[in-house]
């Protein structure tokens, strides 16, 4: 016997009542026999049914077999849960995947946004400002170019860049990355900013650097070199050969007492894809050397055996730096 008016029901909400009875006592054989009963009646309540279920079952709100209770009817092909947990898995995946995507590309797109000028994979760049200044961007770098009366200014948001500086005393000329401002009159410097560190190099002439915090002003002249470390917020200078600022400019990068996480980062600036360094012991060694950009995957295996890491290439796109 029927449920008293289902027929006068929609199929589908005639559907959904069996899902939910058949659901709430799976064990009761009358109950089973009235839905196999009306099942029979026409092949629409079978397909209703079937639709009905996998929604339900989607939502994890059925158990396996509750329509039969161990017995499964003839005429219904039934929807294991294991396809519903497969679309779960589908679904918090693709979740995941936009989480991640969205990560990862944020920055891209503010980075486009920002910038007057980018360099991609492996890309140098020479542009000529407005007043005759060049600006020579390393690949994988971003710069945003502010001039207006009385001042000269660039923001380096990403990567590294060397800057040939035409003298004007009335309009000095500042390059500011993260915390530090390197201010000058005509010169020629190098500055890279990266996850650890804000470098600045001079080839030439002289420069004013100054750090937000600590509140820190320091005056380079040619082969000295300053650091601020984003993290432990300290500043440090030293001497540096002339021939070293910008070397990358020659597609060659020559690092004295570099962090290794940061050479990684030079290096995945000239390689398709991503480098993860999936051991963090890794990421402060401090390392030295001479490393080709024109051939930056054999630079990166160089650099991992130096430090008695390995490099594991999963795709062509996602590289792999780890510990022995």
């Amino acid at each position: 016997m029927q449920a008293p008016s289902a027929k006068r029901k929609p199929i589908r909400v005639q559907a959904a009542d069996w899902v939910l009875r058949l659901e709430a006592t799976p064990a009761d054989a009358a109950l089973r026999r009235e839905f196999e009963l009306w099942l029979g009646e026409k092949e629409a309540h079978s397909v209703e049914y079937q639709k009905v279920r996998h929604t339900w079952s989607g939502m994890g709100r059925i158990p396996h077999d509750a329509h039969a209770g161990g017995k499964r009817t003839s005429n219904v092909s039934p929807l294991a849960v294991r396809r519903s947990r497969v679309m779960r898995w589908m679904a918090a995946g693709a979740a995941v995947t936009a989480a991640c995507l969205a990560l990862v590309l944020f920055p891209v797109i503010q980075k486009h946004v920002l910038a007057d000028y980018t360099t991609g994979t492996a890309e140098l760049r020479e542009i000529v400002l407005p007043d005759g200044s060049v600006v020579y961007l390393d690949a994988g770098s971003a710069i945003a170019v502010g001039y207006a009366q009385g001042r000269r200014s660039v923001t380096l948001i990403e990567g590294q860049a060397f800057f040939s500086v035409v003298g004007d005393n009335e309009r000095p000329f500042t390059v500011v990355a993260d915390e530090v401002s390197v201010t000058v009159t005509g010169t020629a410097f190098d500055v890279r900013k990266t996850p650890h560190n804000v470098f600045v190099g001079v080839q030439s002439g002289s420069v004013e650097v100054t750090t937000a915090n600590p509140a820190k002003r320091d005056r380079l002249t040619v082969g000295q070199r300053m650091v601020f470390d984003r993290q432990l917020r300290t500043v440090s200078r030293g001497e540096i050969a002339v021939a070293v600022v910008a070397s990358w400019r020659a597609r060659r990068l020559i690092v004295y007492d570099a962090i290794f996480a940061d050479v990684v980062e030079e290096l995945g600036r000239h390689m398709p894809g991503a480098i993860v360094i999936q051991d963090s012991s890794l990421n402060r060694l401090v390392v030295s050397g001479i490393f080709d950009l024109a051939r930056p995957r054999e630079a990166l295996e160089g650099l991992a055996i130096s430090q008695h890491a390995k490099v594991i290439q999963i795709t062509p796109y996602l590289t792999i730096v780890s510990a022995p």
